[in-house]
């Protein structure tokens, strides 16, 4: 019998019945993994937007997670497995707290990183037992990414209803958000208090949501952890000539060809540019003029960045460029007749000292400018914007190595530091901590200020202030503003 309860036992969503299972303390928590929201994207339906789950007779096990989406071989969650990557990848994951489906709580949808390239919901970096410990449901979800989540081609532009290809990834996430809509109030979740949340390329993606008019009121509130808006402006008649080229290396004569074509296949043609772009329908123009001009969904934000970002990153820089002619090479082509002034803030005084200005510098131009500038950007809107800055470093391998590294903060807001770790002190365990309030209480009322944490302000262009996640927690503000301000005019 199908009743309100929820304990890890039978549901009936939309599609069909399903059974979890219970964990956490006292297995207080009902996790369900492996839900599809959408059918599988093959065959027919390869470069399509997402179409409803297929229903299914009898009961399904919800006990193990689906398949992550197709990418390229790699360690990433800790799985080599080929059978872990799947074209059929549409499947998210929920950890709730509630004992009946009338509880109505707040319910997190965290997007995974990873370049819109790789990563899945299922990382076990994501394990969402910690944050519904803290009164909400947890959802993660996969999405299409790389060639499948990306491509572009005037063939699926003409064939589309909304003449607009590319951008499944977004379609995906959108699709997921209208499946909570749905179905969440099933495991005890408030479909009207929804916060989507995610780091670098989910970052990104929640804040290209919050500008798409088919995700409006899907949601009600987003965390961007390290990407804010940018890479994200190219127009589709440009992608689509990236299209017409792979298509021209793999001979094919049709969809019908680009559509049997293998993920090897298609890797072998080259590099793709796999992050969304302004294909004037999920994205309907560039979003940095949306938010520029105060036309964004309506919804507080909090945003943030940490303090090294592109440690990390800029080991994707062949070596021989990492020196101090390269950089200064960077700079020139980059900045032109205003390149001695951008170089004598961040110039190196030996080659030893080349990785920590590129850090510097890159950290400044891609992650924290673009972030202060989204925070500007809502000051038009009657909801706030709350900065964030983390610093600490963790004791971890990465983090002797990379600092306040990139993702770095992903273990504490997720509750995930222990025994993998090397020697966690109190300090991280008060951070863990303060994360995971800070970020519930944004989801409960908006607002992430409560409770016995220092109170975190309101950002504004005037107080310049953002909440340093490090050793300590507290306000600061006018963060790398000599250097930002410098940049401002110069970086798109």
């Amino acid at each position: 019998m199908i009743n309100n309860k929820v304990d890890g036992g039978l549901i009936q969503i939309e599609s069909g019945k399903i059974t979890g299972a219970s964990t956490g303390t006292n297995n207080s928590i009902s996790v369900y993994k492996g839900i599809p929201y959408a059918a599988p994207p093959v065959g027919n339906l390869r470069w399509c937007p997402p179409e409803p789950a297929i229903p299914w007779e009898g009961i399904r096990s919800a006990s193990e997670y689906g398949p992550a989406a197709m990418q390229n071989p790699s360690n990433f969650g800790g799985v080599k497995d080929n059978d872990w990557r799947s074209e059929d990848c549409l499947y998210l994951n929920i950890w709730t707290p509630a004992a009946s489906s009338e509880e109505n709580l707040p319910v997190m949808v965290w997007i995974h990183g990873g370049g819109f390239t790789m990563g899945a919901g299922s990382s076990p970096d994501y394990i969402g037992t910690p944050l519904a410990e803290k009164g909400v449901v947890l959802v993660t979800i996969n999405y299409r990414i790389n060639f499948f989540g990306a491509f572009c081609h005037p063939w699926l532009t003409r064939e589309a209803k909304n003449h607009a290809s590319g951008n499944y990834c977004l379609m995906d996430q959108i699709a997921a958000l209208q499946w909570v809509q749905r179905n969440i109030r099933l495991f005890g979740g408030n479909p009207d208090r929804v916060t989507v949340f995610g780091e670098s390329a989910g970052s990104r993606s929640v804040a290209l949501l919050t500008a798409s008019p088919l995700a409006k009121g899907l949601f009600h509130g987003g965390v961007c952890q390290s990407g804010a808006l940018r890479d994200v402006s190219q127009p589709l008649e440009e992608r689509e000539k990236e299209g017409l080229k792979t298509a021209q290396i793999l001979g094919a004569k049709s969809l019908d060809d680009l559509r049997a074509a293998s993920y090897e296949s298609l890797l072998s043609t080259g590099a793709l540019n796999a992050n969304p772009m302004v294909d004037g329908w999920v994205i309907p123009e560039d979003p940095r003029t949306i938010y520029s001009q105060g036309r964004q969904h309506d919804i507080p934000l909090i945003i943030g960045t940490n303090k090294d970002e592109m440690t990390l990153l800029q080991m994707t820089i062949p070596k021989e460029k990492r020196t101090m002619d390269g950089f200064k090479q960077m700079i020139w082509k980059r900045y032109g007749e205003n390149a001695p002034a951008i170089y004598a803030m961040y110039k190196p005084e030996t080659e030893e000292g080349v990785a920590e200005a590129m850090n510097r510098y890159a950290t400044d131009c891609e992650m924290i400018l673009p972030a202060r500038r989204q925070a500007r950007w809502m000051e038009k809107m009657t909801a706030n914007s709350y900065l964030y800055h983390f610093t600490r470093i963790p004791p971890t391998k990465a983090g002797e190595f990379l600092g306040s590294h990139h993702g770095g903060e992903i273990p504490y807001i997720f509750g995930r530091i222990g025994p993998k770790w090397g020697n966690v002190s109190g300090i991280d365990n008060k951070l863990s901590h303060a994360f995971m309030i800070y970020w519930t209480h944004f989801a409960k009322f908006g607002d992430p200020n409560g409770g016995e944490l220092p109170q975190w302000p309101v950002y504004t262009k005037e107080n310049d202030i953002h909440m340093n996640f490090g050793d300590e927690i507290k306000p600061d503000n006018n963060l790398r503003k000599d250097y930002l301000d410098s940049l401002e005019p110069f970086v798109d």
